[in-house]
């Protein structure tokens, strides 16, 4: 698919992904849709987003019961013009780990984080917003490791490839925020764990109610189809 952009020179932040997002109906049940999703997105916010979603896995027998009838899958393909997609700007963002860390608790009203109770969970939802889909460049992304491993040390969990980083909400119903990142910072995966037990969905916590597997990301010249690695 041709990139709907004015500056057909630029070039874009492709990042492909893959997991599951909790799906709910009316309060009554709650479901994990899981999908696939490719995103190119160009400085001047032109770009494509590419995703495909799969039936639905069930908590439970009541979700598939109050499941049953719903469709179950979509896909959607679409090209956007200038200024139509969201993006993020890298340029002002410090790459000294204490500049860094001032900057991202500056930002907790700028990305919905203004429920956050500790600079520690904000600190990681921040920090995880800017590698979300930015194909940060190297220098951001080993500040915000180094950051990270000041504000949430004690969080820390060495993994084959990488190390985990967590915190949680204090408000019921508790949710813990896991972000994986490898030694050079880029985002692995990332998984949002339901600590209190809520009547929509159908298991005893704690349980996985949404994850992400980061696959690849890269700058690419276009939006058509890119060949993974």
């Amino acid at each position: 698919m041709p990139c709907a952009s004015a500056s057909p020179a630029q070039s874009y932040r492709y990042t492909k992904s893959e997991g599951f997002d909790l799906l709910g109906g009316e309060g009554r049940y709650q479901v994990l849709e899981p999908f696939h999703r490719e995103i190119w997105l160009g400085t001047d916010g032109s770009g494509r987003l590419s995703t495909r979603s799969d039936p639905p896995k069930f908590f439970g027998s009541k979700d598939a019961a109050e499941w049953a009838g719903y469709i179950g899958h979509s896909t959607g393909d679409t090209s956007y013009g200038p200024g139509k997609m969201a993006v993020i700007d890298l340029t002002s963002v410090p790459t000294e780990p204490a500049a860094l860390r001032t900057f991202l608790l500056k930002e907790r009203t700028s990305h919905g984080v203004k429920d956050a109770t500790s600079a520690a969970e904000v600190v990681l939802r921040e920090a995880r917003e800017y590698l979300h889909e930015t194909v940060a460049p190297a220098s951001m992304r080993h500040a915000i490791v180094a950051a990270l491993r000041v504000e949430l040390g004690v969080t820390a969990v060495d993994i084959p490839g990488g190390t985990t980083f967590s915190t949680s909400t204090a408000r019921a119903p508790r949710v813990r925020l896991e972000v994986a990142l490898d030694p050079e910072g880029h985002l692995m995966w990332e998984k949002r764990w339901l600590l209190d037990r809520v009547d929509s969905i159908d298991a005893e916590p704690p349980v996985i109610v949404s994850a992400i597997n980061y696959l690849t990301e890269r700058i690419v010249p276009t939006c058509v189809d890119v060949d993974s690695p």
